[in-house]
């Protein structure tokens, strides 16, 4: 009874996990995606700093 709880409240999260286990260069890609958004806010950030700090 327990395993059969468990298995349902996780399954789902199992399911996304053994995909992206299966396909990395998605995992890859959406990192990707993710860095090329953060980068003009990082670089913003390290020039706000940079002039707070007289580099």
């Amino acid at each position: 009874a327990l395993l059969e709880l468990i298995l349902e409240e996780f399954g789902e999260a199992r399911e996304k996990f053994d995909h992206y286990m299966a396909n990395p260069d998605e995992v890859m890609a959406a990192l990707k995606v993710g860095a090329e958004k953060a980068r003009p806010v990082a670089q913003a950030t390290l020039s706000r700093v940079r002039e707070k700090l007289g580099f």
